[in-house]
């Protein structure tokens, strides 16, 4: 199912469910009340990662590790996994390649409710965001820093938004991930992933600790080492001749990522990236000079 602005007994029926599910969020944040279902969902993954297999199998969905840089692959460790963003796949992707158990901090849960994504998801243990209401994205936050504390790991997209410039390697960063490492004294594993067609590659670095790094200073580094990373897997491609590169390339690039989720658009992912300072004054320049253009 997804949401729009109809007002449809669908439509009604999704915008209550969110509700009641932030309501349920906002009080057991406020609360001592543990999350509850962690170890149902521990049992459930080895089933969620055989059914993966089977989807990758069946959907011909391969991934290849270009480095992996863990000490230990299968360490129980509380830990917030930091991943590059690419797609719509590059979740299952990562899970099934690394074979992660870790709550995904997901923010579109309008667009994928009651649909295959949203029950696995809810089946591993999943925390929905709604990224447009401020005080639910801080309800959020405190849900992470709750699970942290719990002994959950967690995985989150610090750019928030597929990454639709091909060749820009991170786009800037929300702080959350390393203010949740930081408060709760977990480590971070960053993680780059990169898709070729149905094939995908990760990169997977070495554990962060941020524990006494300034925050701005420790974003700065996290950006740095996901690009890293991501360059590591553009050097293991074989190389392009930019005469080689098809006319609307960019273009065709950017609807091949969109049409792999229904609902998602250009204006939708432009909306959810993270814009500091200077680029909201630049944006601000930006539409007022069209505003100057369209008076004249």
């Amino acid at each position: 199912m997804i949401l729009t602005d109809q007002n449809t007994i669908t439509n009604r029926y999704i915008r209550k469910k969110i509700t009641q599910y932030k309501q349920k969020k906002a009080e057991l944040v406020t609360s001592d009340k543990p999350i509850e279902g962690v170890e149902v969902h521990r049992r459930a993954h080895p089933i969620l990662m055989f059914l993966l297999r089977v989807k990758s199998k069946l959907s011909g969905l391969t991934y290849e590790f270009v480095t992996d840089k863990r000490v230990d692959a299968k360490s129980n460790k509380t830990v917030i996994y930091a991943i590059s963003h690419i797609g719509k796949f590059d979740y299952e992707m990562l899970v099934e390649a690394c074979d992660i158990f870790a709550y995904p901090f997901a923010g579109d849960w309008e667009l994928m409710y009651a649909t295959v994504d949203d029950y696995f998801l809810r089946a591993n243990g999943v925390l929905w965001v709604d990224t447009s209401d401020k005080e639910d994205r801080q309800n959020s936050f405190k849900f992470m820093l709750k699970a942290l504390k719990q002994g959950i790991p967690m995985l989150i997209y610090p750019e928030a938004i597929w990454n639709l410039t091909e060749s820009l390697p991170m786009m800037k960063i929300f702080p959350g991930a390393v203010q949740a490492a930081k408060e709760c004294n977990v480590p971070i594993i960053p993680i780059a992933i990169e898709q070729r067609g149905k094939h995908f590659l990760l990169s997977v670095g070495e554990e962060m600790d941020f524990a006494d790094t300034e925050e701005s200073v420790a974003v700065q580094i996290l950006r740095d080492m996901l690009a890293t990373l991501k360059w590591e897997i553009w050097e293991y491609l074989p190389r392009e001749k930019r005469a080689e590169i098809p006319d609307g390339y960019h273009e065709k690039f950017v609807q091949e990522r969109l049409a792999e989720c229904a609902g998602f658009t250009k204006e939708l992912v432009d909306g959810r990236m993270f814009r500091d300072r200077t680029d909201r004054e630049l944006l601000a320049i930006k539409r007022d000079l069209e505003r100057l253009r369209n008076r004249g």
